[in-house]
């Protein structure tokens, strides 16, 4: 009995064998590869309403940050906060404002509007600026902490590309940076609020 069962099993296993053989040779057919999120990233359309909700999400936090920055500066320009100080202050909300930048940039990056709601003014004349206020607070951060990167189109490095190059600004050209950029912030934000109130 024993015999038998063993026998059994050899022609099983041998038969099994062969047709794992037979397999190797047949082509196999396969199906397209499915189209997934790793290999492009499939954005999902966001109407006007929605990316209202989003900016004004990202205008709550982005605000309390701006007004640390406005406090800081006015100090600075009655000479009441030395350079240090001042870049102690915005050092502390480096971290916060790239968070808000990353949150909006992944925002983004899954979320679009059409064509035609990009013509529409609450977009183009409003909704677009949430980005530029976005960066205007995170360029004063580092540019007042950590320097204005340049590309230097004079300089290459031994492998060919441009040297970038950090520029510090002096007390007043830091103020006279930071004005300009004020102006920008309350024009842009005047456009967005008028966008928001719209929706």
């Amino acid at each position: 009995m024993r015999k038998l069962i063993a026998l059994a099993l050899l022609v099983s296993l041998l038969a099994l064998s062969l047709s794992g053989c037979a397999k190797k040779d047949t082509p196999a057919e396969t199906a397209p590869p499915a189209a997934t999120s790793n290999n492009t990233t499939e954005k999902s359309s966001v109407a006007l309403k929605d990316l209202s909700l989003k900016e004004k999400e990202f205008l709550a936090e982005l605000e309390p940050l701006h007004t640390k920055i406005e406090e800081a500066f006015k100090y600075f320009n009655a000479g009441k906060i030395d350079r240090s100080k001042l870049n102690n202050e915005l050092s502390a909300l480096k971290t916060d404002i790239d968070e808000l930048n990353k949150k909006s940039k992944d925002y983004y990056s899954k979320h679009q509007i059409s064509d035609e709601d990009k013509k529409n003014p609450v977009y183009s004349d409003g909704l677009k600026y949430g980005s530029k206020l976005r960066s205007i607070v995170g360029n004063t951060i580092q540019i007042t902490t950590e320097g204005n990167r340049v590309v230097n189109l004079q300089k290459t490095d031994e492998k060919g590309n441009n040297v970038i190059e950090t520029k510090n600004y002096d007390d007043n050209e830091l103020k006279e940076y930071y004005s300009d950029k004020e102006k920008d912030y309350q024009q842009y934000l005047g456009k967005l609020k008028g966008a928001l109130e719209k929706q």
